[in-house]
């Protein structure tokens, strides 16, 4: 299965197409108060057949990481204790090819621009379709 935290996706990769989506995990990270979209996600994530692991602030996201490999991190910007550019910081440090993106409610360039300079591959503006998501993530499976 794949693991999933809704301010941070995670995928672990893997060489066989069918052993790799088996075995890919998201992460995904996200504010308390939008425990309904994390959650939300993570059970059309898990349908698709991700395991998803989730944390509702970017403290426990990074110790998930650091615990928990992952092949795909999403991250939300806003999130309690440490904000998802802290978060992407972190994990660019030691992970620089892991894939990133951020789900955001902060729509400004200035938001995307930053995300993109700490190291993510793309920006999703909130509100967002769940198969946007999923149809994004689908062709950067490693």
């Amino acid at each position: 299965m794949v693991a999933l935290a809704v301010l941070a996706i995670f995928f672990w990769r893997e060489y066989s197409r069918e052993v790799r989506r088996a075995s890919q995990r998201v992460s995904f990270v996200n504010q308390v108060s939008h425990e309904l979209t994390r959650q939300g996600l993570a059970d059309v994530l898990d349908s698709e057949g991700y395991q998803v692991i989730q944390a509702a602030d970017g403290a426990t996201a990074i110790e998930q990481f650091r615990s928990n490999l992952q092949d795909f991190v999403c991250l939300d910007i806003m999130m309690p204790g440490r904000s998802g550019y802290d978060v992407c910081r972190s994990i660019q440090t030691t992970h620089p090819d892991l894939s990133i993106i951020f789900i955001s409610a902060k729509p400004e360039e200035i938001d995307k621009v930053v995300g993109f300079e700490l190291g993510a591959d793309d920006f999703i503006v909130k509100p967002f379709g769940v198969r946007e998501v999923v149809a994004w993530i689908q062709p950067h499976r490693l």
